[in-house]
This record gives structure tokens, sequence and C-alpha cells, in this order.
């Protein structure tokens, strides 16, 4: 199984068979990119015109609550919560407005 995203391009490829699509077509998938993107090259402006963020802190781990500020992206996503230890995101989870949600765990790579 490999999944890959560059640019706006998606390639899955699973049991040899390759196929492709734009990340346009997938809103919540293009949100969950754009999203990531945005935060791992510390683009602060981009997530604060896309979104109303709330954090929570503490010593030891952080918690960003994200709700979509566009009234097409609210039909479709309630909210992302990105979690984090230190500068470390750890958990991305997506939730959508039919209460189906993904979760993404983010770990390093000799943990796995």
């Amino acid at each position: 199984i490999r999944d890959r995203i560059q640019g706006g391009q998606v390639t899955v490829t699973r049991g040899g068979t390759t196929h492709s699509f734009s990340l346009s077509t997938h809103l919540v998938l293009e949100i969950m990119v754009n999203t990531l993107r945005s935060l791992l090259s510390g683009d602060l402006a981009t997530i604060e015109s896309e979104f109303s963020i709330t954090v929570d802190a503490d010593n030891r781990s952080w918690k960003m609550v994200l709700v979509p500020e566009k009234a097409a992206v609210l039909e479709e996503i309630k909210s992302v919560v990105i979690e984090g230890t230190g500068g470390v995101i750890r958990q991305y989870t997506i939730t959508e407005r039919n209460g189906d949600y993904s979760v993404t765990s983010l770990h390093d790579e000799d943990s796995i």
C-alpha cells in the first residue's frame, strides 16, 4: 500500500494497481493536506484565513481546534483537531458534518 500526494495530485497504489486523482475532487482530503502543509511550513496566516482557532495547552501537550470559516467547507467539515507535544504534531482528526471522522496518528519512523 502506498499513497503519495504531490502538488494537487494524489496517487494510490494497492495490490499493484495504481489510481490517480486530483486532490480538489475530495474536499476532506484537500483540507487535511493543505492544513498540514500550512502548519508544517509555519504559515499561520493561511490557517487563520480559513479557520477560527482555539488552542488548549499545558506544560506537556497542546491541542488546536480549527473550525472552518467558509460556509461551503462548514457544510462538509465540522472541525479539524491537531494534537501534539512540544513542536511535534502527534495526531490529526477531521470530523465531518455527518459525524464521520478520520484520525491520523504521526509517529517517528524508528518507533513504528
